[in-house]
This record gives structure tokens, C-alpha cells and sequence, in this order.
């Protein structure tokens, strides 16, 4: 059997395995109880969120409060030898391309060349 208890300082599930006990017939699930909780944290409870053990509840914030604290996404404003990098990884991909090109055009003159040379035989 399995049970699922929960981290006391983030909420986060984990699944852990019984030992079952043959003469008494009872599953004994073993975790550390500082550490983890069997009581499920409440949905309406957003990060962060922790277990309180004087009040043996979850503490969390409400949708409202979690929402108001999000930040807007900002913008990634990439450095100048990021932009660097990457002018340059698209200069080495353009390059590889041309030089695949070339390839199937010399592959190609070269497949041309042969047919001219056995039909000449």
C-alpha cells in the first residue's frame, strides 16, 4: 500500500511505501513526522505555504494575496556578448548551410562528370 504525506516546509506530496507487518496484519508506514505530514494542505492555499505545528494547520495565502505578488513578466534584455554569441551561432548555421549546398553541387558536377566520362568510353 501507499500513502501519501507532505513536506511541512513547502506543502509538495510524496508517495511512500507501507511495511507490512504479518503477525499483527497492519501496514506501518515510516517517515519522518519533523519533516512531513499526513494532512493534506486546503486547495485555496497558495505559496508560500508551510505547516504550522502550535496550530497542527497549513498556513498559506489566499488567490488574491498570491496574485497581487506575481511580478509582470519582464522583458529579458539579453547582454551585448549575448547578442554577440548569437549573431555569431546564426553566422555558423548559415555557414554550415552553404557549405551543404556546396556539397550537393560538387556531388552532383561530379556524378555529371562520370556519365560524361563512360559515355566517352
Amino acid at each position: 500500500m501507499y500513502k501519501q504525506i507532505y513536506n511541512k516546509l513547502n506543502g509538495e506530496p510524496k508517495l511512500i511505501q507501507d511495511n507490512y507487518d504479518e503477525k499483527s496484519g497492519v501496514s506501518i508506514f515510516e517517515y519522518d513526522k519533523e519533516k512531513y505530514t499526513d494532512s493534506m494542505p486546503p486547495n485555496n492555499l497558495y505559496q508560500p505555504i508551510h505547516f504550522d505545528e502550535d496550530s497542527n494547520e497549513w498556513i498559506g495565502v489566499a488567490y488574491e494575496e498570491w496574485k497581487g505578488n506575481q511580478n509582470d513578466t519582464v522583458s529579458y534584455k539579453p547582454s551585448g556578448l549575448e547578442k554577440d554569441l548569437a549573431k555569431s551561432q546564426m553566422q555558423l548555421f548559415a555557414t554550415q548551410l552553404e557549405l551543404q549546398e556546396a556539397r550537393q553541387e560538387n556531388a552532383k558536377t561530379a556524378k555529371e562528370l562520370f556519365k560524361m566520362k563512360e559515355g566517352l568510353k
